[in-house]
């Protein structure tokens, strides 16, 4: 007989999402895939670092300070489907920004979204609404941290 969160997560949601066990599934080839896309140099270490950082705080925060029942860091740590998010779809050249800082910001902000639209919804699409509304705010963050010229 396993315990009752045990069985919960092995009943919950499809492969691609994030909380459900099954989700650990697509953890391997989903790290090989950012370490490969690191190692090569196709993408920067900013947005994926800081998304991560920014998802762990929020899941963090919320169990600290009583705000959900239980802790979401392991989600975010070990489901497949938050690699994917942060090494394919958040470090778009077309949609991520083009300097250090920015690349920051945004990685923090995307992270910080994901998450606590997850926590507070349980819904599959919270990744899809963080690079949304980070997409939307990319311009802003280009002109805040614009390469600065030289007289």
């Amino acid at each position: 007989h396993l315990p009752e969160s045990v069985s919960h997560l092995l009943s919950s949601g499809p492969v691609f999402s994030l909380g459900s066990l099954e989700g650990v599934l697509f953890l391997v080839p989903a790290a090989l895939a950012l370490l490969i896309l690191l190692a090569s140099h196709v993408i920067r270490w900013e947005i994926p670092f800081f998304a991560a950082c920014g998802a762990l705080a929020v899941s963090w925060a919320s169990s600290h300070f009583h705000l959900t029942t239980h802790s979401h860091v392991a989600v975010f740590a070990f489901s497949g489907a938050f690699y994917f998010v942060i090494s394919l779809m958040l470090t778009d050249p077309v949609t991520s920004p083009l300097s250090s800082g920015g690349r920051i910001v945004y990685g923090l902000l995307s992270g910080m979204i994901l998450a606590a639209v997850w926590i507070l919804t349980k819904n599959g699409y919270a990744a899809v609404l963080s690079l949304l509304v980070c997409s939307l705010v990319t311009p802003l963050i280009n002109r805040a941290f614009a390469a600065r010229s030289f007289r």
